[in-house]
């Protein structure tokens, strides 16, 4: 399961200092993945951004949320 593997890269990172260790470590995981999984709900090849452009974008945004400090 991918949902799997994005947790064990979350937890790699937390590792490496290159996630923020304050996230947790599963809810981030869910959201991420959840944010992912809602994608075939609204995607229309023919919107305003192709699928490539769109993946740019979900993982620049999945970074700067593991990389920044959350605020709980």
């Amino acid at each position: 399961k991918y949902d799997a593997y994005v947790r064990e890269l979350i937890s790699a990172g937390q590792a490496k200092g290159a996630v923020n260790k304050d996230w947790d470590v599963t809810l981030a995981g869910n959201y991420i993945a959840g944010a992912i999984n809602a994608v075939p709900s609204w995607y229309r090849k023919r919107g305003r951004k192709n699928a490539a452009t769109l993946a740019k974008i979900y993982a620049d945004m999945a970074i700067a949320m593991l990389t920044g400090r959350p605020k709980f």
